[in-house]
């Protein structure tokens, strides 16, 4: 620990008790999609958006919803905010990062194929089937070891060719998560219901980079229109990339298709606005360059596969307040699923993750260029030392408590290795009995222990505390009686270095 702590001094990064790169986005009482009324009018004044009915009437009804205060990233995930997460991890480059080693394999197979022909015509033999190369298969097969750069001068460009899974494998590293579309639509919005992060007017080339700007291209340099940037700061919210988000494509609440007709006589044409939902779809947002402004309101949903990727396709950070809330979350779905838990997944609710104590901590760097947006920076690492405890444990008093044996009490997860007590990073379930915790893996198997007494008190929040080599968590653990808890007093030693 004390040698990565001077490493990553040495490298210039710094470390912080909240993710860098992220800005405060309040809660507040959000309007979600868009009225009815709204959609019907936006159909009859622009006919072209009548093919793409059953999409829009997908953001109906508007409804509210009170969304939580949360942390968003300043800017779309970069191509080197990302790059330190390939170099840290050896993860997958993005497909565009590959060109030159794509381009060399292109030309060995050209020429595997001319002297296949060659051999096929000297021997008199049939001239073998012609064959394609496909470059998005090869990168596939062949991307480990292979040589990969950023495209020059693309560094501040949103990273895009990642599916879903490469995106959320840069949030587990970064100690991140998506945001939902709803928080999405309260970065944009905030306690209106404006179209774009801005206001409603829209101008073609000062707000967002979209179909509509006279210079066509690819995906800019994040903040390269800061007039379109929302009050907190938020920059491209609306065009430039579409962002992943961790909703499903789903109806909203009292959702009704609909049937319009437009035009009259002869001339009158249905139109269909039922929208094609799909629970394995996931909703993206903000439009892109490759959309004009109708795209990048902030109602918009878009179901897309999650093996997709394309090059208008990005992604951008959110946290939760509360330390350790998100990677519990992460840890319930990923690792600690139904089938490990202490009761089989009988209760959804087994553990609590909103209640859980953590101590969290990110290193960073500067970015490389000059021009990066103010609040820009890149994540070098994570650390996280978490305990989330049981929904209730079944006593009332200490009496009853010293009578279990056994029990259950929460989940561990460190990502650093501990000297006490002596874990190596990972996930465990925490029982007492006879006045020890013991840390089992999934499966059962001790691993761990430390001789504790916890102790009965008032409910209150846990807590954090963290020093060079140290980390203490105070972890309360509901119980039978009203306003009263189990503290767990972990105090726990990192193991350095050597």
């Amino acid at each position: 620990m004390l040698a990565l702590l001077l490493a990553w001094l040495q490298s210039g990064s710094e470390l912080h008790s909240l993710p860098p790169g992220l800005v405060l986005v309040p809660g507040g009482r959000t309007k979600v999609g868009e009225s009815v009324k709204s959609i019907e009018r936006l159909l009859a004044i622009d006919p072209n958006s009548q093919n793409y009915a059953g999409a829009l009437f997908a953001e109906t009804p508007q409804h509210e919803l009170e969304v939580e205060s949360f942390l968003y990233g300043c800017t779309e995930v970069t191509n080197e905010q990302y790059a330190h997460f390939v170099r840290a991890t050896g993860a997958q480059p993005p497909f565009e990062w590959g060109q030159t080693a794509i381009a060399r394999a292109a030309e060995e197979f050209l020429a595997g194929q001319a002297r296949a022909r060659e051999e096929a015509t000297t021997q008199g033999l049939p001239l073998p089937e012609p064959a394609s190369f496909d470059p998005r298969a090869w990168w596939s097969e062949n991307w480990k070891g292979a040589e990969w750069n950023i495209p020059a001068g693309d560094e501040l460009r949103p990273v895009v060719f990642v599916r879903l899974d490469m995106a959320q494998a840069w949030l587990r590293w970064a100690g991140l998560r998506l945001p939902s579309e709803q928080e999405y639509q309260r970065a944009v919005r905030g306690d209106s219901d404006r179209r774009y992060p801005w206001g409603d007017q829209w101008d073609d080339e000062r707000y967002a980079a979209t179909l509509l700007l006279k210079r066509k291209g690819g995906p800019w340099p994040v903040g390269s229109f800061p007039q379109g940037a929302s009050r907190q700061g938020l920059q491209d919210l609306a065009g430039n990339v579409w962002e992943w988000t961790s909703s499903r494509y789903s109806a909203y609440p009292g959702y009704q298709s609909k049937v319009l007709t437009f035009g009259y006589g002869a001339k009158a044409r249905q139109v269909n606005g039922l929208s094609a939902f799909d629970a394995n779809a996931s909703v993206i947002v903000g439009g892109s360059f490759q959309n004009g402004n109708l795209v990048c309101r902030a109602s918009t949903r878009r179901p897309t596969s999650p093996d997709t990727a394309s090059e208008a396709l990005g992604f951008r950070p959110a946290r939760s307040l509360k330390a350790g809330v998100d990677r519990a979350r992460e840890l319930l779905q990923t690792e600690l699923t139904p089938i490990w838990r202490p009761d089989g997944g009988a209760n959804p609710d087994y553990f609590q993750a909103a209640a859980s104590v953590a101590h969290e901590r990110w290193s960073s760097a500067p970015s490389q260029s000059s021009s990066a947006p103010a609040g820009y920076a890149c994540i070098t690492g994570y650390e996280c030392v978490l305990f989330c405890p049981v929904q209730q444990l079944p006593v009332h008093d200490q009496t009853a408590f010293a009578r279990l044996e056994d029990e259950p009490l929460g989940f561990f997860h460190s990502t650093l290795d501990l000297e006490q007590p002596a874990l190596p990073r990972g996930t465990y379930l925490v029982r007492w009995g006879k006045g020890t915790l013991r840390f089992t893996d999934l499966r059962g198997m001790e691993r761990g222990a430390m001789l504790l007494v916890p102790e009965y008190a008032n409910h209150r929040e846990g807590a954090a505390f963290a020093e060079t080599n140290a980390v203490r968590l105070l972890a309360p653990i509901a119980c039978r009686t009203s306003g009263k808890a189990f503290f767990l007093n972990l105090d726990l030693r990192i193991r350095s270095a050597r």
